[in-house]
């Protein structure tokens, strides 16, 4: 029988804590408190065990100490504009450097060893169509936005809810995603703060406002774009406008 192919993430929290923006919550929160006591409920020293690590991370729900001692292989889509899942080595810069740390924290964390192979965009499909039909040699499918449906349409993909380790419940799954993409009980795929593409996209916009005071007579300057982005009316309709 075929082994069914999880598609976003193994051991879904691991890719994420302690590596890219976004995961960290240095508010803090609350700790969970559990009392100790005797058969005959006599009380003794109280433990609290908090939810966040040293560095203010929120933690995952994995067992401490997992050692799977195996190769993880990782079937990723290759995009030289955006570095998503894989560097070679920890060059120092930006988040290169924390998609290096992330992964050797995780291969630390589990005790394995994770295996990349690259394909291009337009052959992505299939490949890995190829892979499933043969060897079935990749654990996981990283790949981007539409292919994911498709594969999934196919056959190719596991119920991640039915995986052993997978928590829907953590910050780093957004609901409104997961919430869209659970049909009849089963979720097939699954995106989140693994995604770089909140920082590779990142835009910012400039303008001359002397030049734009100039048209305070029109109401539709009336309001800066700081003053929209804060009333929640700087749309995209707008910034064409």
């Amino acid at each position: 029988m075929k082994k069914l192919k999880i598609t976003a993430l193994l051991l879904s929290a691991l890719f994420i804590i302690g590596a890219l923006a976004g995961c960290a919550d240095k508010k803090g929160g609350e700790d969970t408190t559990a009392q100790a006591g005797t058969a005959d409920s006599t009380p003794v020293a109280e433990t609290t065990e908090s939810l966040y690590d040293e560095n203010g991370y929120l933690k995952d729900s994995l067992p401490e100490k997992l050692d799977f001692g195996t190769d993880i292989n990782l079937f990723i889509w290759s995009d030289h504009t955006m570095t998503e899942f894989y560097v070679e080595e920890n060059n120092g810069v930006g988040i290169d450097s924390a998609i290096f740390r992330r992964n050797a924290w995780v291969e630390d964390r589990l005790g394995i060893s994770l295996v990349f192979t690259k394909e291009l965009q337009d052959n992505f499909q299939a490949a890995a169509r190829a892979d499933y039909s043969a060897d079935c040699v990749y654990d996981i499918y990283a790949t981007y936005s539409r292919t994911v449906p498709l594969l999934s349409l196919e056959g190719l993909t596991a119920d991640l809810l039915s995986t052993k380790y997978f928590d829907l419940g953590k910050p780093w799954w957004p609901e409104a995603l997961t919430g869209e993409c659970v049909i009849g009980g089963k979720l097939f795929y699954a995106s989140g703060d693994i995604s770089t593409n909140l920082l590779w996209m990142m835009i910012g916009t400039f303008y001359n406002k002397t030049m734009y005071g100039s048209y305070s007579a029109d109401p539709a300057f009336s309001k800066t774009p700081e003053e929209m982005v804060k009333d929640r009316t700087w749309t995209m309709e707008r910034f064409f406008s």
